[in-house]
């Protein structure tokens, strides 16, 4: 579309904060999901289907759903998780600390540990394989430093009463003690 700003995300995670330009709206796609946004500060996930997050301004989400496309329209403080192979949509209040990644801090509430591996292996060089499922399901909350990972996943890992084993500098195995 003419005069249009945006960006695709194919993954992982951004943070906007856009200047309010009514005649040139800024677009992120990521998938079958659009924000479009004439000014405001949001974050926009695409890790486990796409959520998005707004901190201030307004933005309108659009996804596809049956019988045909459907707008939601986010307030400051409102998140919401969209699952792209169903095609729902769940709305929810920002967590907090949307957008402190940024600074290198990450805040969790009651997160599965499984995804707070997940997301700790994005900014180390090791992979993470939790060797226990019910482990891996248990819910994890904590501020953790993403500046250093190896200790942020012992941390969350601690707290469920397990331990992580170095094998190699590329590899870390999460087990029960």
């Amino acid at each position: 579309m003419p005069g249009q700003r945006g960006v695709r995300l194919l993954a992982g995670r951004a943070f906007f904060e856009v200047a309010h330009d009514a005649a040139h709206p800024f677009v992120v796609r990521s998938g079958p999901v659009s924000v479009t946004v004439t000014g405001t500060r949001f974050e926009v996930s695409r890790l486990q289907g796409t959520s998005v997050s707004l901190l201030q301004g307004g933005v309108d989400v659009r996804h596809p759903c049956q019988p045909q496309d459907c707008v939601l329209h986010l307030q400051p403080g409102q998140r919401v998780q969209l699952d792209e192979g169903a095609a729902t949509a769940t709305r929810g209040a920002v967590a907090q600390g949307t957008g402190q990644w940024q600074q290198g801090r990450w805040l969790v509430q009651q997160a599965p540990l499984g995804e707070i591996a997940a997301q700790l292996q994005r900014y180390g060089r090791a992979r993470i394989v939790i060797a226990d499922p019910t482990l891996a399901a248990a819910p994890v909350t904590g501020a953790f430093d993403l500046h250093d990972p190896d200790a942020a996943l012992a941390l969350a890992v601690q707290a469920q009463g397990g331990r992580v084993r170095h094998i190699t500098p590329w590899l870390r195995v999460v087990t029960r003690r």
